[in-house]
């Protein structure tokens, strides 16, 4: 790269390794025409010649960012909250200080929200949920990122989860029957909920934009089966009966016919969201940190969710009285919450272990 190395006259090259000029018939060709010696060590890259990841020779070393500073990787860090971990909790696996650092996070994230927003009533829960959500898609965002990659994401997961927002923030600023009773009802919540919002519709513009080679749709292959039904738009398998189910089935909280069928389908829809990535898991079972904790962050806000729910379900009735909504309503909870129990077994077994990834069973080896 010419940062590391300078030309110093049309026919020597200055080598910064050595501090000395390299006669031009130090080169070796590659499908550029000529390659220089390898850059410095120095800069993210290591000296190691004839490497063809590098179209100058070196290859990219990942030793620095996968060991201390890359989100989720696991590795031991040399910054004070790991020295903490290690010397004062005795959390010395690197997998199990990456845990620490993430749950840490979001628990001071619940605490503050807690103490400096909330009237302490019980519908704090939704915000909690909602918070859950916000934090898990902040960290799928973030992986986003800084690993430039979307090889394990699900694209038409994160449709689900723009549809759920948008739908719920339709219900929530035309009226106020579905918001908190707590004081965090009163913006906090909308906050939240336009956050998550902008980390769904920010991870899909960067996967359909500037990340799209790494987009994997090979393995996101949810709903593909119809022949009628073009690959991408396979997610309309679970927006179409959801909207009807919605249509049919909804409370009146509101007394909005909008509004309450908004509120319900965003509700039926992120039970069955996340869908597409276990359907992706399956063909390829190697889990990420970031994304066994991203799935993980989103069933713990369907079972804060749930909790409140179970308490308040008969509150979701129509204008007859009748409670089937809310029954509906909680048995999408539960649904949502058996269909990832095992991902969150194979998650304890991942953390109980200290390893940075998680691996589940393939189809192939399920009975």
């Amino acid at each position: 790269m010419s940062s590391h190395i300078t030309p110093t006259n049309n026919n020597h090259r200055y080598n910064r390794q050595t501090h000395t000029s390299i006669p031009p018939n130090n080169t070796v060709p590659n499908h550029l025409g000529q390659k220089t010696l390898p850059p410095a060590p120095y800069g993210g890259y290591s000296p190691s010649v004839g490497n063809p990841t590098h179209p100058q020779g070196g290859s990219f070393d990942n030793s620095y960012n996968s060991k201390s500073h890359s989100p989720g990787s696991g590795g031991v860090g040399s910054d004070p909250l790991s020295k903490f971990l290690s010397s004062k909790l005795g959390i010395t696996k690197p997998g199990h200080q990456s845990h620490a650092k993430t749950w840490s996070l979001y628990l001071l994230l619940l605490l503050t929200t807690l103490l400096l927003f909330s009237s302490y009533d019980f519908s704090v829960l939704l915000t909690f949920g909602s918070l859950t959500r916000t934090f898990s898609l902040l960290l799928l965002t973030h992986s986003l990122i800084t690993t430039q990659s979307a090889s394990s994401i699900s694209l038409k997961t994160l449709y689900c989860y723009v549809g759920v927002y948008v739908f719920r923030l339709i219900s929530l600023t035309m009226h106020h029957g579905y918001l908190p009773y707590d004081k965090t009802g009163d913006w906090l919540y909308h906050f939240i909920e336009l956050g998550g919002l902008a980390c769904c519709a920010g991870c899909v513009f960067l996967i359909m934009g500037r990340f799209k080679n790494s987009y994997n749709a090979a393995l996101d292959t949810f709903g593909n089966h119809p022949p009628t039904l073009p690959p991408q738009y396979g997610v309309v398998w679970l927006i179409g009966p959801c909207m009807l189910l919605a249509l049919i089935v909804h409370p009146q909280l509101n007394d909005s016919f909008i509004s309450d069928v908004s509120w319900a389908f965003s509700m039926y829809l992120e039970s069955c969201a996340v869908l597409p990535q276990l359907f992706m898991f399956q063909k390829s079972p190697s889990v990420s940190l970031t994304m066994s904790n991203t799935i993980i962050f989103l069933t713990l806000s369907r079972t804060l969710d749930g909790i409140f729910w179970m308490n308040s379900y008969h509150e979701l009735v129509t204008s007859s009285g009748s409670t089937v909504p809310g029954i509906v309503c909680l048995g999408s909870q539960v649904g949502h919450a058996v269909l990832l129990g095992d991902f969150v077994y194979y998650y304890a077994k991942a953390v109980g272990e200290g390893g940075a990834e998680m691996v589940l069973p393939t189809r192939e080896l399920m009975v």
